[in-house]
C-alpha cells in the first residue's frame, strides 16, 4: 500500500479543511471505455438514478467499469442524485461549470468508487461556486501504479457527508485554493480516513 500525501493529512479523523478523424472507408467510434469524458445527465429520473443506466448519461451510454474516462458533473441533472450501483473504477471526476454555479450530489450506494487520476472541481466565475457532495460509501484515491489528485479550484466546495470513507491508497496531492471572491473548501467532518494519514499545510 502506498501513501504519498505531501500536502494534506488529518490530525484526527474529523475536520474541516478550508483555504482562503475520419477517412472515407473507416469510421472511428469512441466508447465509454476510452478516455473520452462521460457526462452525467440524470435522464433516468429520480426513480432510476443509477450509474449503470444508459439514460443517465448525456450520450446515452453508461461508463464502462473500469474506465480510464473522466466522469463529468456539470449543469446537467443537478436535481437527480446519482447512485453508484457497484464498486466502480474511473479515471477521474470533473465537476462544475465555468459560467454558472452548480451543485451536484453523488450517493455511493455503499460501494467503493476508485479514482485513478483526479477528482477536480473546475474554476468557476467570480463567486459562483461549484459544489460536489459525496455520501454513503468509500472514495479510494489512487491505484497501485497510479497516484491520484484531489483538486478544488476556486470557487469550489468538495464535501463528504458524515459516515463517508476516504481511502488514501496512493495519493499524490490534495489541494484547494481561494480566489478574490470565495474561499474554496474540502469538508471532511465526520469522514473516516483509512489507508493513510492526512495532515494539512497552508
Amino acid at each position: 500500500m502506498m501513501n504519498k500525501p505531501p500536502f494534506i493529512s488529518s490530525f484526527g479523523r474529523h475536520f474541516l479543511f478550508v483555504v482562503s478523424a475520419s477517412a472515407l472507408t473507416l469510421e472511428l467510434r469512441l466508447s465509454a471505455a476510452t478516455t473520452t469524458n462521460v457526462t452525467w445527465s440524470g435522464g433516468g429520473g429520480a426513480a432510476n438514478p443509477y450509474w449503470s443506466v444508459n439514460a443517465n448519461w448525456l450520450d446515452g451510454e453508461a461508463p464502462a467499469n473500469p474506465t480510464p474516462a473522466n466522469i463529468v458533473y456539470s449543469t446537467y441533472g443537478q436535481s437527480i442524485t446519482g447512485v453508484v450501483d457497484a464498486d466502480w473504477q474511473v479515471g477521474g471526476i470533473q465537476i462544475g461549470s465555468s459560467n454558472v454555479a452548480t451543485t451536484n450530489f453523488l450517493d455511493l450506494g455503499g460501494h467503493t468508487l476508485t479514482v485513478t487520476n483526479r477528482i477536480r472541481i473546475i474554476s468557476g466565475y467570480g463567486g459562483r461556486a461549484n459544489t460536489f457532495v459525496v455520501s454513503n460509501g468509500t472514495v479510494r484515491l489512487g491505484a497501485d501504479s497510479s497516484p491520484a489528485w484531489m483538486e478544488v479550484l476556486p470557487p469550489g466546495n468538495l464535501w463528504f457527508a458524515s459516515g463517508t470513507r476516504l481511502e488514501a491508497y496512493n495519493v499524490q496531492c490534495i489541494t484547494a485554493a481561494p480566489n478574490a471572491y470565495y474561499n474554496s473548501s474540502i469538508d471532511l467532518r465526520g469522514v473516516e480516513v483509512v489507508g493513510g494519514t492526512l495532515g494539512a499545510l497552508q
